[in-house]
């Protein structure tokens, strides 16, 4: 199975920039390293099979919702381009 490569919209590492810092401060800068690490971990694995999720066409073109935590009530909207083998994270 072919892999693709996974990349990060700014506008999505500024969404993770503000997640750490709001954990560090709330919680401790631990458990926002650990969580982060989760989301990235997990937003990786999209490299195989990247058109995972829930096509969200009126939204934005090509965007796809995946659940990242039932738990945690994260979402990732991944906007990999249809024919595209090169999954965005938005």
């Amino acid at each position: 199975m072919k892999r693709r490569a996974v990349v990060f919209r700014p506008l999505a590492r500024e969404d993770i920039n503000r997640i750490y810092d709001n954990l560090a401060e709330r919680v401790s800068e631990l458990s926002a390293f650990n969580y982060v690490n989760r989301i990235l971990a997990f937003c990786e694995k999209l490299d195989i099979m990247p058109e995972r999720g829930h096509l969200r066409d009126e939204l934005e073109a090509d965007m796809r919702v995946i659940t990242f935590s039932a738990t945690d009530h994260g979402r990732i909207h991944h906007c990999g381009r249809r024919g595209s083998h090169l999954p965005h994270l938005c």
